[in-house]
């Protein structure tokens, strides 16, 4: 079996484990596309969960609410 082969296995592997377990990511927060000088300052200060930089309207309209009531947010 050749590299890729392999790598795709633990990628289907990881994806079932995901699913099965319901297992989520921690989004500390999301940016706007025009945001994207600020998310790697953002970046520059430490640990963190992951960033989201939404490259739609939509997207950042849909969670901006979301982000603001967020207990994760810093």
């Amino acid at each position: 079996m050749d590299q890729t082969a392999s790598q795709g296995g633990a990628f289907e592997r990881m994806n079932l484990a995901i699913e099965a377990l319901a297992i989520k990511p921690v989004v500390d927060r999301l940016f706007g596309f025009d945001e994207v000088p600020r998310a790697f300052e953002h970046l520059e200060k430490g640990p963190f969960g992951k960033i989201v930089i939404a490259t739609t309207w939509p997207a950042v309209t849909a969670t901006a609410s979301a982000r603001r009531r967020s207990p994760c947010r810093r």
